[in-house]
């Protein structure tokens, strides 16, 4: 068995010029240089985004 994490079928990078990112928001930001990090968006260093995911309520739970 591998200890590697698989990637979330679901998920994948959005490019800003097709879909415009929120203001004001926090998101998931890839850098130009490949680095993934949480923040608002700006019109400059960033290549892509996502939206942050979702917390199950059974999750919350388990985190007190």
């Amino acid at each position: 068995m591998s200890d590697r994490v698989a990637t979330a079928p679901t998920s994948s990078w959005l490019d800003p010029e097709e879909h415009r990112p929120p203001r004001g928001t926090r998101m998931l930001l890839l850098t130009r240089w490949g680095v993934a990090v949480i923040g608002e968006w700006i019109d400059d260093g960033y290549a892509a985004w996502a939206p942050l995911p979702k917390v199950p309520a059974r999750i919350k739970a388990r985190m007190g």
